[in-house]
């Protein structure tokens, strides 16, 4: 094959110059910038929304606990704003017996449920959690067969919502 001038210049315009590859490169650096911009925003909005919908969760878990267990009760008792003791009366043929004591101790952000048999001290049922995300329970006995549950926010004293449940029995 014979080379000549014609097709030395041609080959030299097959490929890039240095200006149009910089180009190219500036292009998808902005590009790349801008889709791991959005990517970091959505995966924020994304955690954000768990980590509501987990306090959400694990204050309808407490709640409908708290109903269950006060509906039972035949007596409420607030030893602190932080420990709400339930007796709950037990069936057996019939006849009422001791029944069990039921513990919500809310410490931090979670509130831990514990039940023994009311003549036991040392018998306890495995216990249960609730994890409150950014939120505090607080127990307070407002009449003789009243309890009420406030949420609070863990980072100040500003309310959050509550329930008030009567006692049935």
């Amino acid at each position: 094959m014979v080379r000549s001038a014609r097709t030395d210049r041609r080959r030299a315009r097959d490929g890039l110059t240095l200006a149009e590859c910089l180009t190219a490169i500036g292009v998808f650096a902005a590009v790349a910038a801008l889709s791991m911009r959005l990517y970091v925003t959505t995966y924020q909005g994304l955690e954000r929304q768990q980590s509501q919908l987990q306090a959400l969760g694990g204050r309808q878990d407490l709640m409908a606990s708290l109903r269950r267990d006060v509906r039972m009760a035949s007596a409420a008792q607030v030893a602190s704003p932080d420990q709400l003791v339930l007796r709950l009366p037990a069936f057996a043929s019939g006849a009422a017996t001791a029944g069990e004591l039921v513990e919500y101790r809310a410490t931090g952000g979670r509130v831990v449920r514990t039940a023994r048999p009311a003549g036991e001290r040392n018998q306890e049922t495995s216990p249960q959690e609730f994890e409150l995300v950014g939120e505090q329970a607080r127990f307070a006995c407002a009449a003789p067969r009243l309890v009420k549950v406030a949420f609070v926010s863990s980072h100040g004293a500003e309310p959050r919502g509550g329930l008030a449940l009567h006692l049935r029995n």
